[in-house]
C-alpha cells in the first residue's frame, strides 16, 4: 500500500487511511518476528526453513511455464479427485431432481415471507 502511494499517487483508492496506520502495523509486524527469532531461535530456524523448502517447489511446479503433458494431466486428475473428496464440485442434475429443486426453492421462498411478516408484527 505505501509502495503503490509512492509510485502511483493518482490511482484512485476506495478508502484512505493515514500513512501513519501502516507503518506502525510494519513495524509491529518486525517486532513480532523479531521477537520470536530471540525468544525461540531453534523453533523460530525450523518455520524459516519449512517456508524456505516451499521456494524450489514453488519454482518447479508453479512458476515454470512451459510443463511436461504428464504433469499437466496428473494435475487435472488429481484436482478433480480432491473437488471430488471434498465435495467441492457441484452434482449434476439427474432427471426428475429439477422438480423437487424448485418445490424446495418456492417452499424456502415461503418461509422468508413468513419470516419477514412476523418480524414486522
Amino acid at each position: 500500500m505505501m509502495y503503490l502511494r509512492w509510485k502511483k499517487p493518482e490511482l484512485k483508492r476506495p478508502f484512505k487511511l493515514p500513512l501513519v496506520v501502516p507503518v506502525i502495523f510494519t513495524l509491529c509486524c518486525i517486532f513480532i518476528v523479531v521477537l520470536s527469532f530471540v525468544e525461540a531461535p531453534e523453533h523460530s530456524g525450523y518455520g524459516l526453513l519449512i517456508n524456505a523448502l516451499g521456494i524450489p517447489v514453488y519454482l518447479l511446479f508453479i512458476y515454470r511455464k512451459n510443463r511436461p503433458k504428464t504433469y499437466i494431466d496428473f494435475m487435472e486428475k488429481a484436482t478433480i479427485s480432491l473437488q471430488k473428496l471434498m465435495f467441492v464440485v457441484a452434482q449434476e442434475t439427474l432427471v426428475g431432481e429439477e422438480e423437487t429443486r424448485k418445490q424446495l426453492m418456492s417452499d424456502d421462498r415461503q418461509n422468508q415471507v413468513l419470516e419477514s411478516e412476523i418480524e414486522n408484527t
